[in-house]
């Protein structure tokens, strides 16, 4: 696992610039998600970017949606098969 490149996408801010309707809060919206909920979906974008990043072959984020409910061990899953 390359740290260096997990720890700057972890630290990567959605809603920077700060500003009254930030991405996460038009995000929740849109989707009338909750905070949390919308925090944990935030978190598995920035594993399908990790993934997107290191990754030999073309990854998608279908999969990550479609299994949200148990995503955490499938992205962390595809990241030591990769």
């Amino acid at each position: 696992m390359n740290e260096t490149l997990w720890n700057s996408v972890q630290q990567f801010d959605f809603d920077h610039p700060s500003g009254e309707y930030i991405f996460s809060i038009r995000l929740a919206s849109a989707n009338r998600w909750t905070k949390d909920f919308t925090e944990k979906a935030i978190l598995e974008y920035k594993k399908f970017m990790y993934l997107a990043a290191i990754s030999d072959v073309m990854v998608h984020l279908l999969p990550l949606l479609m299994w949200f409910g148990s995503s955490t061990s499938y992205s962390l899953n595809l990241i030591r098969q990769g």
